[in-house]
């Protein structure tokens, strides 16, 4: 397993520029619209937002022995915002596209409002600059290899046992699960942007983009599509939250600066059977920021 790490840690200018060529080949050919139905599998390690926390990402996937996991017929999801605010942007992103290149049935990376399309930049969004300081204006090509990549990422997925992965939320209308394949621009932006507050109705957001939906929405989405819960990224915490009695999780997967949150959290799920309550409490792995 260290000796992934060591690769990782180890890539140059044009091994990272054949990698995200390799992947974005991948992510491409399994383009549906951006939407990926019924996963399926024995198990899924589902993982929030990483900011470039490299040192966590690889803290989890060490604990669940991700190599034998990945080898099992076994799922790894992440839920989007890899890159920016962290120390570690680049190891991040290009651990989870080299393991894309070894499991490409297996690794599933779901975009966050930090994989950007072009019409909704983000802020701060210092990856550019990363790149650029460690590889000088040829880091700039490097980015805009990454930033074409972004665009055939996922933006939403299902599982077979009634889950929905999202990095933000769900927009206003209620809408068919089939709606979300090739969305508009304002679409997008409730999927990337959004967050779940405990009242009912759409509230403006503070992020200025997306909303905050109500406990209505969740439910008359979940309803709608035969779906039993949202999992999402997107908003800083103690390593997990749940909203809506328990039908929206938050999976927060870094720790440290600049949130300040000292616990990271994932979840470790079966695909092959349907989840209560009480069986997704007993699987949120956590992680404090000493490990």
């Amino acid at each position: 397993m260290t000796s992934i790490f060591r690769h990782i840690e180890s890539l140059g200018f044009s091994d990272i520029g054949r990698l995200i060529n390799e992947s974005h080949m991948i992510f491409a050919e399994e383009w549906r619209g951006g939407l990926i139905e019924d996963i399926t599998g024995n198990q899924a390690l589902i993982i929030g937002d990483i900011h470039g926390d490299y040192r966590t990402l690889k803290n989890i996937l060490t604990r669940n022995r991700y190599i034998d996991f990945l080898e099992e017929n076994n799922k790894i999801i992440f839920l989007g915002d890899i890159i920016d605010r962290g120390p570690q942007q680049i190891e991040s992103i290009n651990l989870i596209l080299y393991l894309k290149t070894l499991y490409k049935d297996n690794i599933i990376l779901i975009r966050g409002n930090h994989e950007p399309p072009p019409y909704l930049p983000t802020f701060p969004h210092d990856f550019p600059y990363r790149l650029i300081s460690k590889f000088g204006q040829k880091g700039g090509e490097l980015y805009q290899q990454y930033f074409r990549l972004f665009q055939v990422l996922p933006h939403a997925a299902t599982t077979s046992n009634k889950l929905f992965l999202v990095h933000g939320g769900i927009p206003p209308s209620n809408i068919d699960i089939n709606d979300l394949k090739n969305p508009d621009r304002n679409l997008m932006e409730y999927l990337l942007w959004s967050d779940p507050f405990e009242g009912t109705g759409s509230l403006p957001s503070m992020r200025g983009a997306g909303h905050r939906y109500g406990r209505d929405i969740t439910i008359k989405f979940l309803e709608k599509n035969g779906l039993s819960m949202i999992i999402r990224g997107h908003e800083p915490c103690e390593g997990y939250k749940f909203n809506h009695g328990n039908r929206v999780l938050t999976l927060f997967s870094r720790v440290g600066e600049p949130y300040f949150n000292s616990t990271a959290g994932y979840l470790l799920i079966p695909l092959d059977e349907d989840l209560e309550i009480d069986l997704v409490l007993d699987n949120i792995g956590l992680l404090s920021i000493e490990e």
